[in-house]
């Protein structure tokens, strides 16, 4: 895995609105390549350069392919609306992405999408983690795709909604990534 930082400049201001978004899928800022010795390239802005990625973990189902990025400043201090100072680029393989319990494979075609919820949290990150506060994000990712089904934000047990309250403050943003010609 390999993560760089750049200023946020002027011309980042139309892609990102908060912290930890991604930018629209059609602009390919963040996006994935399967031809390329598989990597995955995010570009998320931040507060500052203290943020790390603490690992990156497969939440697919058999509706949709996402992924949670786990980063962390090591701080209790929110940042999703704070100022955007940085770019944050992190380019993994996807051999580098954890599967959680239950998680369908992350095999993608040059036609999928791939959700991206990235996520800034102290804590260590466990299935139950994820389930409890992280998929709200995902869902509010997912709504905002038009092409998207209400069945997709059920877990695949169809038990739970995921309509769920998420713990403020709300550390988390995303997008959706596509292949990269």
């Amino acid at each position: 895995m390999k993560v760089t930082f750049e200023n946020f400049e002027d011309g980042h201001k139309k892609h990102y609105h908060k912290n930890f978004d991604i930018a629209e899928r059609s602009k390919k800022i963040s996006y994935f390549n399967e031809d390329n010795d598989t990597i995955i390239h995010i570009e998320t802005p931040v507060v500052s350069e203290d943020f790390h990625v603490k690992k990156v973990f497969n939440i697919s189902t058999k509706h949709y392919k996402a992924i949670v990025i786990h980063i962390s400043d090591k701080s209790i201090n929110p940042s999703r609306d704070s100022d955007k100072n940085k770019i944050m680029k992190i380019d993994f393989n996807f051999d580098e992405i954890d599967d959680t319990n239950g998680a369908e494979a992350l095999n993608i075609e040059k036609k999928d999408n791939i959700y991206v919820v990235v996520f800034n949290d102290n804590d260590e990150m466990t299935t139950s983690y994820i389930n409890d506060k992280v998929f709200i994000i995902l869902k509010d990712i997912m709504v905002s795709n038009l092409k998207f089904k209400e069945k997709a934000i059920r877990k695949d047990n169809g038990k739970k909604n995921l309509d769920f309250l998420f713990l403020d403050p709300l550390e988390g943003g995303g997008g959706v990534i596509v292949r990269n010609p």
